[in-house]
């Protein structure tokens, strides 16, 4: 056919058309018309595009639908993009394309922009039945990969109609063309703004960030549900996800990070609440599922805006943390959709995958009764619960913890004075030993209970002094123990119903602050522990608070077969007891079988009594000292008085050895015959006198004690500075090492005070001490020696001091000095001939201190081993209460400690290893030559007393000091004064009685005229002013000052003295 002719038969259709109703085509067969559906395609969804209609006007029986003809005629995508073009028969008639409806044909993965395609020769699906209508609707799916937007122009170019005989074309050329868009959600997710770890009550918390676009059509109806299978979306609000939120980035740029999110707030931001739901929201809340589908606040997607959405949680405070908790955040194709505003059809987003958040936190565990059968009363120290705290996924700060205390004695909260439980102390247990050791384990938190702390009767906060934990990775190294001990007051009161008096002990809030990297830190609540519903051990610990007595729970003889004559500190008793009483004063009796506590060479010299606080039975620096005695009620026994009884305690009683205790040929003995308690009311139980007696066999020194030594003075007899030429043989078979090796200075006889330190002396040879020592040799030493502090006058004997040890034997400490035998008689180590040195003094007053101290003495606001930052005291001065006074010995190694006698007003200290503002303690540190204590809070004079290490007295100090309630000068004085012209500059001192107190300094000449002012604010104690030369009235002449003293501007104290200036 030619091309005239094809133009002449298409222009005859197209005029028959025009006669034809409905647009439809026919031939002696079959009439056929199209309509075209939906132009909104969305993607991976089947769509009716196109409506074909064929009417069967004929006889014709067996007519079916045959090929159809599609082309792309136009836009961006071909038939490629599509999954499938699909022909369905309208079954039902209800003209509508559904589920009920019949495939009758298909064409899967068409690849051209032409595509024909007819049903299969066995599909029933296709036929027209004589004098019948049928409907057929063509179905296309675009692919998940088109892109989204993207049109293209389909033509519905034929449908090919066939009888048993023939087949009849018929050309398609009104309504069957459609332009389609591929329409959908164009949606992209920001991995990496999930969070590692989440913390229990963290708020506000971006757990996704998406951006979201509708494409080629608006979206409505929006639904977002997010799936945990870990079921964490909590039934109540504090257990697990209490509130999830989508938030909208106002100002989103497609593609990119948003930055940091920022919560929606009442002013101008860039945040906006879509919805918000919580597991009060009806329908849309379970413990698996949440729906997101009343985006109120975004009703529609417009299809030409982009969208920033968040994704964001609230956590509840109370969830549990192990090792393995986590949330878990899902969000599948059919959990986020819309609906396409012209489509009419739901439109799905892509998967965003599984992703499991882990929470963080602190985990308790182990949670234990401590008191077992014990049982406690007033004034004891109650060690009542352990837990064990594991930090997951971060390290941790542990910043509080509440103790919960449901018993009849309760917390003390109410006023007046203290009773029931009036403290709780946590410790660390820093060994890892599991069992509470106050001197090994670290107390990290105290809380002093009474009605203005922070505690009410039943729940006390204790908060804790840096506790970390580190991140626990399955070591046990990462758990940390830790132990709560009750202190009880010296009163209990028990609540007016009570029957029993009891305490009970439960974990309430832990309070922490968790590590989320870059030195950042969220504060959070630890697992599960609340106030008003506790953790406990199984049963809940629980205390009854009864009049007891104190158990001898074990002694032990820990001596050994010998001891060294001159031997200290030898070990013979270990002691252990348990005191269900805090006894403030008690007296320890030893009985000695053998009957030599002598106090002389040839018997027990002194004991010793030192608290075991590792509890290993052996004397080291872990150890506490509490009392000594040289002095012995008889030759048998001997007492330790004002010993401190604490729950659970372990003793060593140690000995001294004299250095011709050998001599006597007896061994010596050691037993607990008593424990009295001067003070309280509790009894002693347990067999006394002990069953266990340790006795130990002393044998010879290693060193001669007359032999060993010998000192040659080679200098003038009036040398300032001479030289002492010492020498020391070792005459036994075994190596020493010498740990100490001085002269020793002793004044007007070999039995004389000792007073060394008024000398210095410094090894001016080869050589060191310590030093080695070999059998049967000796070791020389030349000593530089001066009379530093000349306080003594007259004549001082020269002998020696040795501190030594068998070199095998690093535990051992053996000393050699001059001794006084049985008979009374003294001995120097440095042989019967005495080598003496003259001494003078140059100092004149009468009242000076004791040259044993240096001066001045320092007032300290805190205990300390350094003083570097004290203030200056002198005698009588003014101070404030409870301040440290410190008094720095020149050499605190030949003073007697069991000794010291301090009385501080009408209150006698006793020796303590750290100070108390509340008890009448002070401390006392050889090492460092130290001894402190509080000067309390009132007035009072003070009187120190000791001796050396033979027994002679040392000069009696005595000082005095003003506290008062009202500011006070004190003692205002230049010096020097007079003063002399061109000497160094001019001081004045002065002391105050209260801290950060203004004072005025007046000084007047011989006519009354001002000539020096000064205004400052001082704190109390020892003040001194250095007035250079410099200034104008430091001219020779008499002067007048007044010093004033002013409390909000008025005077309050004031005192005058007076200046000579030649």
């Amino acid at each position: 056919m030619s091309k005239i002719q094809r133009y002449i038969v298409l222009m005859l259709v197209i005029l028959c058309s025009f006669w034809v109703h409905n647009e439809s085509f026919a031939n002696p067969q079959h009439t056929a018309n199209v309509l075209t559906q939906k132009e909104v395609i969305p993607i991976d969804s089947d769509i009716e595009v196109f409506k074909l209609t064929i009417e069967n006007t004929t006889s014709t029986v067996n007519m079916k639908l045959s090929n159809m003809v599609f082309d792309k005629t136009g836009g961006d995508f071909s038939f490629n993009q599509f999954e499938y073009i699909k022909v369905y028969r309208d079954v039902d008639g209800d003209n509508s394309f559904n589920e009920n409806d019949s495939l009758a044909a298909e064409k899967l993965a068409p690849v051209t922009d032409t595509t024909t395609f007819a049903p299969t020769a066995e599909n029933i699906h296709n036929a027209i039945d004589q004098g019948s209508t049928e409907t057929f609707w063509v179905i296309f799916k675009l692919k998940p990969t088109t892109t989204l937007a993207d049109q293209s122009e389909i033509t519905f170019q034929s449908v090919e109609v066939c009888d048993d005989a023939t087949c009849t074309t018929t050309p398609l050329v009104s309504n069957n063309v459609i332009n389609i868009t591929a329409t959908g959600i164009q949606l992209s997710y920001f991995d990496d703004i999930k969070p590692d770890f989440i913390f229990p009550g963290a708020t506000n918390i971006p757990i996704a960030y998406f951006n979201i676009s509708a494409k080629g059509d608006d979206l409505t109806n929006m639904n977002l549900t997010i799936r945990d299978i870990n079921g964490k979306f909590s039934d109540s609000d504090d257990s697990g996800i209490a509130s999830v939120s989508l938030v909208r980035q106002t100002n989103a740029v497609l593609g990119a990070d948003p930055g940091e999110y920022t919560p929606p707030d009442d002013q101008a931001g860039f945040t906006e609440v879509i919805q918000e739901i919580s597991s009060d929201s009806v329908g849309v809340w379970s413990n698996t599922v949440v729906t997101l589908n009343a985006w109120t606040e975004l009703t529609t997607l417009d299809k030409t805006t982009d969208y920033g959405m968040w994704l964001v949680y609230d956590f509840g405070d109370n969830i549990v943390v192990t090792a393995n908790s986590a949330f878990k955040v899902s969000i599948m194709p059919e959990d986020f959709f819309g609906l396409n505003t012209e489509s009419t059809q739901t439109i799905v987003t892509p998967t965003y995958g599984v992703h499991e958040i882990p929470f963080a936190g602190i985990e308790i565990s182990d949670i234990t009764n401590l008191s077992g059968d014990d049982v406690y009363d007033k004034n004891t120290a109650i060690p009542i619960l352990s837990f064990k705290l594991k930090s997951h996924q971060t390290s941790s700060n542990v910043k509080k913890i509440s103790v919960i205390n449901n018993g009849t004695v309760p917390f003390f909260a109410a006023e007046g004075p203290a009773e029931n439980i009036e403290q709780i102390s946590i410790y660390y247990d820093e060994d890892q030993t599991n069992t509470l050791s106050t001197d090994l384990d670290t107390e990290v938190g105290t809380l002093i209970l009474n009605p203005d702390s922070t505690n009410t009767s039943d729940e006390a906060p204790v908060t804790l002094n840096n506790v970390e934990l580190s991140a626990f990775d399955n070591n046990d190294d990462n758990t940390k123990t830790f132990f709560v001990v009750y202190h009880v007051a010296s009163n209990i009161e028990a609540n007016s119903n009570a029957t029993s008096n009891y305490v009970t002990a439960e974990i309430g809030d832990i309070v922490a602050s968790g590590n989320l990297g870059d030195d950042t830190f969220v504060e959070f609540k630890a697992s599960i522990a609340r106030n008003n519903s506790p953790l406990s051990s199984t049963p809940v610990a629980s205390v009854e608070l009864v009049d007891t007595t104190i158990q001898i729970i074990e002694t032990e003889d820990i001596s050994e077969t010998n001891a060294y004559d001159g031997e200290i500190k030898v070990p013979m008793l270990y002691l252990k007891f348990k005191s269900d009483v805090i006894t403030q004063a008690g007296k320890l009796t030893i009985k000695n079988n053998q009957s030599n506590f002598y106090s002389r060479a040839n018997g027990i010299t002194k004991i010793w009594i030192y608290e075991d606080k590792n509890g290993n039975k052996e004397l080291d620096d872990n150890d506490k000292f509490l009392r000594s005695t040289t002095e012995f009620t008889s030759t048998g026994e001997a007492s330790l008085e004002n010993i401190e009884f604490n729950n659970e305690n372990e003793f060593l009683i140690l000995y001294d050895i004299g250095l011709l205790a050998s001599e006597e040929g007896d061994p010596f003995a050691a037993q607990i015959a008593n424990i009295e308690i001067t003070e309280g009311s509790s009894s002693v139980s347990g067999v006394l006198p002990t069953r266990e007696v340790a006795d130990i066999t002393p044998i010879n020194n290693l060193l001669n004690e007359q032999a060993s030594v010998t000192i040659v003075n080679s200098s003038a007899d009036d040398a300032t500075i001479f030289n002492l030429n010492m020498t020391v043989s070792n005459p036994s078979g075994t190596a020493i090492t010498v740990n100490k090796l001085e002269p020793k200075f002793y004044l007007s006889d070999k039995s004389g005070l000792d007073i060394s330190y008024e000398f210095n002396c410094e090894i001016t040879s080869e050589g060191s001490i310590p030093t080695s020592l070999a059998a049967d040799d000796q070791l020389e030493f030349l000593f530089s020696c001066s009379h530093a502090i000349p306080y003594s006058n007259g004549v001082s004997v020269i002998d020696a001091y040795i501190e030594y040890q068998e070199t095998e034997s690093p535990d051992q400490k053996i000393l050699l000095f001059r001794y006084q035998d049985g008979e009374g008689d003294w001995h120097l180590i440095s042989g019967t001939d005495i080598l003496q040195k003259n001494i003078t003094s140059d100092i004149t007053s009468a009242d000076i201190p004791p040259s044993y101290v240096t001066h001045p003495l320092k007032l300290c606001n805190s205990q300390s081993s350094s003083i570097s930052n004290c203030n200056n005291f002198i005698n009588g001065a003014s101070i404030g209460e409870n301040k440290i006074l410190s008094l720095v010995f020149v050499d605190a190694s030949s003073i007697d400690e069991s000794s010291i006698s301090l009385i501080r007003g009408n209150d006698i200290l006793f020796q303590q290893e750290e100070l108390n503002e509340n008890m009448k303690t002070f401390i006392f540190d050889k090492e460092v030559n130290l001894l402190q204590f509080y000067v309390g809070e009132k007035s009072a004079d003070i009187s120190l007393s000791m001796s050396d290490l033979s027994g002679n007295n040392l000069p009696l100090m005595s000082l005095n000091y003003l506290i008062s309630d009202e500011i006070e000068v004190t003692n205002p004085l230049f010096y020097p004064n007079p003063y002399i012209l061109g000497s160094n500059n001019l001081k004045f001192g002065y002391s105050i009685s209260r801290d950060n107190t203004e004072v005025e300094i007046y000084i007047y000449n011989h006519l009354g005229q001002v000539v020096y002012t000064l205004s400052q604010t001082v704190n109390s104690g020892l003040n001194i002013l250095a007035i250079p030369e410099t200034e104008d009235f430091m001219v020779p002449g008499i002067y007048i000052c007044r010093m004033i003293a002013k409390e909000k501007g008025e005077v309050v104290s004031s005192k005058t003295t007076k200046l000579a200036i030649y």
